[in-house]
């Protein structure tokens, strides 16, 4: 009996008819459909004994492509929940609502901290991608730790602080700077933060952004709602 799990690097949803697999160390995305999909789902969710599944040859190819690696007993992997609600984005503007106004909100102290981990995001996203943004949240992560729920006020007053880092940065900030740098600050204060990153497949469309246990962070709550969850780090529900 044989089981196989996704590679550590890898992330993956079901959207639609599809199963888009998020490569994080390669930072790119796929999308399986049809057979290479269903495929997929049989690999993780029965195990092999003998040729009851008929998917040798998938399973070879997907091996080799790294999407997944062989585990001697079963696991729990599981393909992330689709959209909850139908619809979609199009042309969404997710950081249109900022202005002058974080400087009289947040904290000096606190800006100048959220533009020295903002530089330092960016220039690992221009360096080497997405998966060193993963390593530097997971470094934050204390598994021995009792992490807490912030307040509306701390999360006000975090999100001010980053928005007004954002806007004196030199390069423009698109979401996945801002969460990032919102989760690793929030990981430091004690507070149970995730950094998601959710997508659509028709059209294509990728987003990332930070909550709370099943609070939209600084950002629009229908994005949780219509687009499909393929990354939640470093709390798994």
């Amino acid at each position: 009996m044989t089981y196989f799990t996704l590679a550590p690097t890898i992330y993956a949803t079901q959207c639609e008819d599809a199963i888009i697999i998020l490569d994080s160390a390669k930072d790119a995305y796929i999308s399986l459909v049809g057979g290479s999909a269903t495929d997929l789902k049989n690999i993780l969710e029965n195990p092999l004994i003998g040729n009851e599944i008929d998917t040798n040859s998938a399973i070879d190819d997907f091996l080799e492509q790294g999407f997944i690696v062989r585990t001697n007993q079963a696991t729990k992997t599981r393909l992330m929940p689709g959209p909850l609600e139908p619809g979609g984005l199009i042309d969404y503007k997710w950081d249109s609502k900022i202005g002058w106004k974080p400087f009289a909100y947040a904290s000096k102290i606190t800006v100048m901290q959220a533009l020295w981990q903002l530089r330092k995001v960016h220039v690992a996203i221009d360096k080497t991608g997405f998966a060193t943004l993963l390593t530097m949240i997971k470094a934050e992560h204390d598994p021995g730790k009792v992490y807490h729920m912030p307040t509306e006020q701390e999360i006000a007053k975090l999100s001010a602080a980053i928005d007004a880092a954002s806007i004196v940065y030199p390069k423009k900030t698109f979401c996945l700077a801002w969460a990032t740098t919102f989760v690793i600050m929030a990981l430091r204060r004690g507070w149970m933060c995730n950094l998601v990153i959710g997508i659509q497949t028709q059209p294509f469309y990728a987003h990332a952004w930070a909550e709370t246990t099943g609070r939209v962070i600084h950002d629009d709550p229908v994005i949780s709602k219509v687009l499909a969850k393929i990354l939640q780090e470093p709390f798994q529900e």
